[in-house]
């Protein structure tokens, strides 16, 4: 919720355009948020452009054409050597992708070499993960980039990279891409190769298809955990014609000493009554399995019901549900209730759920209308069943603030004004920012905090006490973030300035009793970050009384 900020996407400040235009189209596949472009990029574009559509307007364009434009316009070349790693293809319409349909492997090598011989390192690029439309490159240019004497690739992010490529042809009488058997072949040529330079197996990050049973085989010898390969198996899309290949993966991990507790997810196209029944006759836990069920996408709802009585037969307990993503379909949250779930967890639950719908126009994700109003229906469900609104704990809004609808559903079932003081304070208010490539305070959310924290004062919220938020799990669910976190000061950063974002409000009217409250509340916190390692100094250094 607010530990640990990785940075998703990785692209330098002074990037080509060329690189831009890579990063530009798979933005869009890899996160809601927008992408926006930095303003100095835009004018490298704009001041080029002309050059580039006289570049690909001459009959005899080449790649020493790209070279003496790069070149000549000063443009950094790390783009160039992403683009010749990995291949990528742009959308036709695309003055940039042009240039990109011309890198064919018959270059890829002069192209890598040039790049290298300009100053270019594999270490400023970013070999983009969980994009698969990049095709294999050729040996001689895998090569060079594993052996070259300026500057090698790391053969464990090679083999991941290769992993993930795209080994499937056109076939035109079909209109559709199959698997070709040649490309497969090369592909395992590449992955031995890395395998020959030391490439670790347990960094790869995940599989394109489901690997044959040698290659599979092969990594394990060579060290992948059978743990996370089973994982991996598991979390391949594949179609449900290659069951019986999964299925011969699955029982290898097995054989190998893979715990089936270990599993931490699972795509829905493996969540087939052959593969869960083997999970659970190898020791899945019942409430775990029902986890995974209910954490899938929910793509066949008949399906999954079945999976979810198939965990009640086997002895699930519906109250060690921990969540699920999105809400599910009524009949499932009905079994869940048959079942004894009990009706505070069920609301848990259902407020947990990201209400959350993609905007392709405006590239970033609103509130969904039509699941807001199921959730408030699920939300009075809950109450009638006899939830209880004081066990409304830390995760409740997850995802986002609570609308004015659900605020007021909330407080007309009782829901204490202190206690959704709470949950407000504890709510994120940075944002992910592209252009900063950075996790920033976003002034809006700020706003929307302030309100709710505003409204709750004014019907008589007080700030909890540390007792109170033992109470609420808060500070057992904060510690356990620090167990995981090797950043305690980052929480510090984040305990400090929300602190200030409340305290220094001009839409709040605080009693001095509040400001006291509020400033225990920070210290207690505070003094919880301390416990894990967190700098004093560092702490002193970022908080000035006010």
């Amino acid at each position: 919720m607010f530990l640990n900020f990785k940075r998703l996407v990785f692209i330098r400040k002074s990037s080509s355009l060329l690189a831009l235009t890579f990063f530009a189209l798979f933005t869009l596949l890899l996160s809601p948020a927008t992408f926006a472009m930095k303003p100095d990029m835009e004018a490298v574009i704009a001041h080029n452009a002309k050059e580039i559509e006289e570049v690909l307007s001459r009959a005899d364009f080449d790649i020493e054409a790209v070279k003496k434009l790069l070149l000549e316009k000063k443009l950094d070349v790390d783009g160039l050597l992403e683009i010749a790693v990995t291949q990528g293809l742009l959308a036709d319409d695309d003055v940039y992708g042009k240039i990109f349909r011309h890198f064919h492997l018959s270059n890829q090598v002069e192209l890598i070499d040039f790049a290298l011989k300009n100053g270019v390192r594999f270490s400023n690029i970013s070999i983009v993960k969980h994009v698969y439309t990049y095709t294999l490159p050729s040996l001689n240019a895998a090569t060079l980039m594993l052996e070259n004497p300026i500057d090698k690739l790391d053969p464990s992010k090679f083999l991941d990279f290769v992993l993930r490529g795209d080994c499937s042809t056109y076939n035109s009488e079909k209109h559709t891409y199959e698997v070709d058997s040649e490309q497969i072949a090369h592909r395992d040529k590449l992955i031995n190769l890395a395998l020959g330079k030391k490439a670790d197996p347990q960094k790869i990050s995940g599989f394109h298809y489901l690997p044959s049973l040698e290659l599979s085989q092969s990594l394990l010898k060579h060290g992948l955990d059978p743990n996370k390969f089973l994982c991996l198996i598991l979390q391949i899309h594949c179609a449900a014609c290659d069951l019986e290949k999964r299925l011969e993966l699955v029982n290898l991990a097995f054989d190998r000493g893979a715990n089936s507790n270990k599993i931490d997810t699972i795509h829905s196209l493996s969540l087939l009554p052959k593969i869960c029944e083997l999970l659970l006759e190898r020791g899945l836990d019942p409430s775990k399995f029902l986890n995974l069920v209910l954490r899938s996408y929910q793509c066949d709802e008949e399906l999954n019901l079945k999976l979810a009585n198939l965990a009640f037969a086997r002895g699930a307990d519906a109250n060690k549900i921990d969540g699920h993503h999105r809400l599910l379909s009524p009949k499932i949250y009905n079994l869940l209730l048959e079942q004894g779930l009990d009706p505070s967890i069920f609301l848990n639950l259902v407020l947990r759920a990201d209400c959350t719908i993609f905007n392709p126009e405006k590239l970033i994700w609103e509130m969904d209308s039509k699941q807001t109003t199921y959730r408030d229906k699920l939300v009075n469900l809950a109450f009638d069943k006899g939830a209880k609104p004081q066990k409304v704990d830390i995760t409740a809004f997850n995802h986002h603030f609570p609308s004015p609808e659900l605020r007021d559903l909330l407080f007309k079932h009782g829901l204490d004004p202190s206690r959704f003081l709470s949950l407000i304070f504890i709510i994120e208010t940075g944002k992910y920012d592209h252009k900063k490539d950075s996790r920033t305070v976003n002034d809006e959310l700020v706003r929307q905090k302030n309100v709710l924290i505003k409204w709750a004062i004014d019907r008589g919220g007080k700030f909890s006490t540390i007792a109170e938020l033992i109470d609420m799990k808060i500070k057992e669910r904060l510690e356990k973030g620090l167990e995981k976190d090797s950043e305690p000061n980052e929480f510090v950063v984040w305990i400090i300035r929300t602190y200030h974002e409340i305290y220094d409000s001009t839409e709040i009217v605080f009693k001095d009793s509040d400001k006291l409250d509020l400033t225990k509340l920070k210290d207690s916190l505070i003094d919880i970050a301390m416990k894990y390692g967190a700098d004093p100094n560092h702490h002193l250094i970022l908080f000035s009384p006010r």
